[in-house]
């Protein structure tokens, strides 16, 4: 689902990073990344170090952060991002400069 978030508004500015906290080895994200045909980077923490920062107790959690760097929503939980709301949400962000 964010993938095709991802493909859709790349272009216009919209990154996504994933982020696996697993102490899996590498071949097994790169094994997800593959079946899943995940096209955004996917950033490996097995020091929980960016889950600490952005206190992301809960998971899956997403960031919207503005083209500043600022957080302007935290999404909890598994969420549908093709809906009209979220996809306006982006939109919105991505017209912003």
């Amino acid at each position: 689902m964010m993938d095709s978030l991802y493909r859709k508004y790349k272009n216009g500015g919209l990154e996504v990073i994933g982020v696996n906290i697993d102490r899996d080895p590498l071949a097994s994200v790169q094994n997800f990344v593959k079946e899943n045909r995940l096209t955004f980077p996917i950033l490996l923490d097995r020091e929980r170090s960016a889950m600490r920062a952005y206190r992301a107790h809960f998971l899956p959690s997403t960031f919207l952060i503005d083209r500043s760097g600022i957080i302007v929503d935290k999404v909890v939980g598994i969420r549908d991002w093709s809906t009209p709301e979220y996809q306006g949400a982006i939109e919105k962000l991505l017209k912003k400069k």
